[in-house]
């Protein structure tokens, strides 16, 4: 297979993701442990996890936290991928209702 064949099979590949994503525009916040927490953006998400951007790079480690006020969780999530300021997380299944108060 030549390099044109290999990028438009490449493009031309469905999307291998188990469960459909709804895009939105949803702020979250990234909670590190022991530090403040900071802003992010959600563009998409499914019950399986999330596409996750700050306003710029961010290091962050391999297991997150992520609050999300419009829906009123705290989800666990592990990093998948991460370019640049965009990153994809799996929700490991430990979410919880968000106390603000807290």
């Amino acid at each position: 297979m030549n390099n044109k064949s290999l990028l438009r099979a490449v493009y031309d590949a469905p999307d291998m993701r188990a469960i459909e994503r709804s895009y939105v525009e949803m702020e979250a916040f990234y909670l590190p442990s022991g530090a403040a927490p900071v802003a992010c953006r959600i563009s998409n998400i499914s019950p399986m996890g999330a596409q996750v951007s700050f306003s710029g790079a961010h290091a962050v480690p391999e297991d997150i936290r992520l609050r999300v006020p419009h829906i009123g969780l705290i989800f666990d999530a592990e990093v998948k991928w991460q370019e640049g300021d965009r990153l994809g997380v799996q929700f490991t299944g430990s979410e919880r209702e968000d106390d603000p108060l807290a």
